[in-house]
C-alpha cells in the first residue's frame, strides 16, 4: 500500500485497507499529518472482512491496531491523537467479502444454484459482523483519544 501516493492525490476523504498495512511506517507520518492538516480526512478501514481473520479480533484488539497507527504519525508530527482521531472514519477494510461463494469448477452449476442462498446469508452475516464492531471500536477510540 502506497499511502503517501493515495494522500497525495487531491481528494478530501480517503478510504483504504488499513487493516492489511500492520504496522504504520513512520516516514508515512509527514504525509498523513500534511493531508489532515489540509482539513483532509481518512477512512480507517480497520475491520477485516475475511471471516477467518475477522473471527479472530475483536473491538478492543483493533483499537489498539489503530491507536499504534496514530501513535507514529504523532510522535512524528505535531499532530495529537485527538486531532488524527477527530479526522477520522472507521470502516470495515474492504468493500470486497473475499472467498465468499467460490464454487468447485467440477459441478458449477449445481453448486451455485444450490449454495446461492447459503452464500448470501454468509455474506450478510460476515458484513454484519464488521459493522457490528463499528459502535463498539468508535467508543474505544473515543475514550481513549479524550474525544
Amino acid at each position: 500500500m502506497n499511502l503517501p501516493y493515495l494522500l497525495e492525490l487531491g481528494v478530501d476523504i480517503l478510504s483504504f485497507d488499513a487493516y492489511q498495512i500492520e504496522f504504520m511506517p513512520k516516514e508515512y507520518a509527514n504525509v498523513v499529518a500534511e493531508f489532515l492538516k489540509s482539513s483532509g480526512v481518512i477512512s480507517w478501514g480497520v475491520v477485516p472482512t475475511e471471516l477467518a481473520i475477522l473471527a479472530k479480533e475483536t473491538p478492543a484488539t483493533l483499537a489498539k491496531l489503530l491507536i499504534d497507527y496514530w501513535e507514529v504519525v504523532s510522535r512524528n508530527t505535531d499532530l495529537s491523537l485527538k486531532q488524527i482521531a477527530e479526522q477520522a472514519l472507521l470502516a470495515p477494510a474492504r468493500c470486497c467479502l473475499k472467498g465468499i461463494g467460490q464454487v468447485d469448477t467440477a459441478d458449477e452449476t449445481a453448486g451455485q444454484i444450490a449454495e446461492k442462498d447459503q452464500v448470501s446469508g454468509i455474506e450478510e452475516r460476515i458484513v454484519e459482523k464488521a459493522f457490528a464492531f463499528l459502535p463498539e471500536l468508535s467508543q474505544i477510540l473515543r475514550e481513549k483519544c479524550g474525544l
